[in-house]
């Protein structure tokens, strides 16, 4: 086969031309392989005219081996069956970034070559990563181009997968770390400012049982009060019912009012989609400051508030592994270097001395505990068939697959939901509900259906009850007899991070930031000054028409509607006015 010598006019390859008749139709046609060796020009040619013949007679076809792997890969995003956009989205983050070096299809015909860079892989990313990502999805890969007809044969059907260590076997919580679990996330989720509560998704997962996955990609739309409709599962991996007893309906109907039926049914700490990993991590850090409380040692000439925020450190320290840092300048007063060292000292302590048994508590319980949780309570309480149901686990014999028959799995989601509110223990016995499970009510925002308040802003997307402790924690640890009092100091909202809506770069109040505690949800403060002065003042403020602070204003829902909207375009000059409107209100309301 003789070929000419032939040059791109648009890109300005050089390569050889040749003529050949195709042996599928029979027509003549020209082919160009930019390979400047004529030797090798022809040698391409002739695989190419083989691969045509194999097309023909019915064989796969070769010619997609020198297919790039850039390519390859967008195609199999594209078109490939993948379950859920989030495992789409973590194979596109894998497969693009190429830890393998492929340059084309044929490169991944070398099992050998492939695991030496896999093991490069594995020491600088973790074993754990190089078998369940990278191996696991590039086999995905080969396997779909292989079924699809790209390629002629799974170049990896038979590679052997990475050793690496394992996830140790999970173990279910007790009921009374899950609800010290569900308090310290309602307590982060308040120290932390996030805009929507996680108590909220955490609870859902364990009461409805199934994988995070598939729970968190749920829509407003699949809920219908009774259950979440959860798609068929890939392979083994189903999806049960996801049944959801009244009270915790209650509580998402009024998570998700006034939203789209297409956005997700429970959000992320920023109002976007539920990102699996970043709940992950949140999860296991609210369950480290819960098991710190759980474990934490008697502390003497220490006061309550003091212990709050020892514990928040020593649960930063063990989660992190280091001290919290300051906020502010670095100190030059010898006394204030000196009591944080004093503060820094007694963490570590603590710290060294719980350690040992806040890791153990820990050990292999993580966000997808609460699925093994579920099926733990739920069996010692309800029928084994409707926990199957429930969290979607495969009939194992003939009976479960075609004779069980009128099987309500809400049996599973009740007696899960009794035990976590503490109005049966794992015996069945029936007892009295837990005094710290309404936390989560308060945590969903379920009082604004029952309660309401007036509140000045200047944005009502702003507009919330805050209570900052004001004082120096650091002060508390000196020896010296007296100590300066805590004051709670109502304000109508936080701009900046600062309570009160305060510019100012005054050290009191970028700690109040750091010590801000929720009160309770119906009740609002009014703060008709807010200057850093009148802040530190112990002395209660009077509001316009002798308002106190503090003073709870019972107005109905409609009127509290209209008074917000005024007072978010009201000039500050009329402030005091539109208080006296809301006072006389309220004194003909009651």
């Amino acid at each position: 086969m003789h070929g000419e010598r032939y040059r791109s006019a648009r890109s300005g390859r050089v390569g050889w031309r040749f003529r050949y008749t195709d042996p599928i139709d029979g027509k003549r046609k020209r082919r160009v392989e930019f390979i400047d060796d004529q030797r090798k020009a022809e040698k391409a040619m002739h695989a190419f005219l083989d691969s045509r013949e194999q097309v023909k007679i019915g064989l796969p076809d070769t010619a997609n081996w020198q297919m790039s792997y850039r390519a390859l890969v967008e195609r199999f995003l594209e078109e490939a069956p993948i379950t859920t956009d989030d495992r789409r989205g973590r194979l596109k983050k894998c497969l693009e970034r190429n830890l393998l070096k492929v340059n084309v299809a044929a490169d991944l015909g070398s099992p050998g070559k492939l695991t030496q860079r896999l093991r490069k892989v594995a020491k600088t990313h973790g074993d754990h990563y190089a078998a369940c990502y990278v191996q696991k999805f590039t086999k995905q890969l080969t396997r779909w181009a292989a079924a699809e007809g790209i390629l002629p044969q799974d170049p990896l059907a038979n590679w052997q997968t990475l050793p690496f260590d394992r996830v140790r076997e999970r173990r279910a919580f007790e009921p009374h770390e899950l609800r010290a679990v569900l308090a310290a996330a309602v307590d982060l989720d308040s120290l932390l400012g996030h805009e929507n509560p996680s108590a909220l998704t955490f609870t859902t997962l364990l009461v409805t049982g199934n994988r995070p996955s598939a729970v968190l990609n749920a829509k407003i739309l699949d809920f219908d009060s009774k259950r979440i409709h959860l798609p068929r599962g890939n392979g083994k991996k189903r999806n049960g019912l996801a049944t959801v007893p009244p009270a915790l309906a209650k509580i998402l109907h009024s998570h998700a009012a006034g939203r789209s039926e297409k956005e997700p049914l429970l959000l992320s700490h920023e109002g976007d989609a539920c990102n699996r990993n970043n709940m992950h991590k949140y999860f296991k850090r609210c369950a480290t400051l819960a098991f710190v409380r759980l474990c934490w040692p008697q502390l003497d000439d220490v006061d309550a508030a003091a212990v709050q925020q020892l514990q928040l450190n020593v649960a930063y320290l063990i989660y992190h592994g280091k001290l919290r840092g300051k906020d502010g300048p670095p100190a030059k007063n010898p006394k204030k270097i000196a009591a944080r060292k004093r503060v820094e000292a007694l963490v570590t302590d603590i710290a060294d001395q719980i350690r040992p048994e806040v890791e153990r508590r820990l050990l292999g319980r993580d966000m997808y505990s609460l699925r093994k949780t579920h099926i733990s309570w739920a069996r010692r309480l309800a029928n084994h068939d409707s926990v199957r149901l429930q969290v979607g686990r495969a009939p194992r014999d003939v009976d479960e697959r075609h004779y069980v028959d009128l099987v309500d799995a809400h049996e599973s989601s009740r007696a899960v939901w009794d035990v976590l509110a503490g109005a049966r223990n794992l015996s069945g016995e029936v007892i009295e509900p837990a005094e710290d499970f309404p936390l989560l009510q308060h945590a969903a925002g379920a009082e604004a259906l029952t309660s309401a308040a007036v509140m000045t802003a200047r944005n009502p997307r702003q507009v919330g009850s805050n209570v900052a402790t004001i004082g120096k924690t650091a002060e508390l640890f000196e020896n010296s007899p007296t100590k300066k009092p805590t004051q709670n100091v109502g304000v109508s909202r936080v701009v900046n991070g600062v309570p009160g809506g305060i510019r100012t770069s005054d050290l009191s109040l970028r700690r109040a930031k750091r010590e801000a505690v929720q009160t309770e949800p119906h009740v609002t403060r009014f703060a008709s000054d807010r200057t850093p002065e009148k802040l530190a003042d112990p002395a209660p403020h009077s509001a316009p028409n002798g308002l106190q602070c503090g003073q709870i204003v019972s107005l109905p829902k409609s009127t509290l509607a209209d008074l917000i909207r005024q007072a978010a375009t009201t000039p500050e000059a009329d402030l005091d006015r539109l208080l006296e409107k809301v006072v006389g209100r309220s004194e003909g309301a009651q």
